[in-house]
């Protein structure tokens, strides 16, 4: 009886020190430079008023590989965005300049049981932009 129970014992801390029978937590860098920025609540859009010189982001979710993620928690970290504006309001109003923005701590979420969306609460970037306006207004 105690060879059986130091055999089980063996067994399962051969199992539980295997690094593929615990999770883990995977990274994964973004570049995000081909996305779209949307301001002044949709009136400019980079692009094609602007472009986006570089943005990238980590997403962190769980799972032993990354063909074998777990639905649950997940976080959004390191998200920088560099821009430029060139566009126009209302074709009155010239809007040209630089945007920046950095992201302040991890947000927390969670990753769909489809695995198809990461859910983030709260973000907070810090944001600094030089604007320059010319026209009729």
């Amino acid at each position: 009886m105690l060879s059986r129970f130091a055999l089980t014992a063996a067994a399962l801390a051969v199992l539980f020190a295997s690094p593929s029978a615990r999770a883990g937590s995977i990274n994964i860098d973004f570049d995000l430079s081909n996305s779209v920025i949307s301001i002044l609540g949709g009136i400019l859009t980079i692009p094609p008023d602007g472009s986006i010189t570089s943005a990238t982001a980590t997403v962190t979710i769980q799972g032993n590989s990354i063909s074998n993620p777990t639905a649950g928690s997940g976080g959004l970290s390191n998200l920088n965005i560099q821009a430029t504006v060139d566009g126009t309001v209302g074709g009155v109003v010239s809007l040209t300049g630089g945007i920046s923005g950095a992201q302040v701590g991890t947000a927390a979420g969670s990753l769909t049981a489809g695995l198809g969306n990461l859910m983030i609460s709260t973000l907070s970037l810090n944001l600094s932009a030089l604007i320059n306006c010319n026209g009729g207004l």
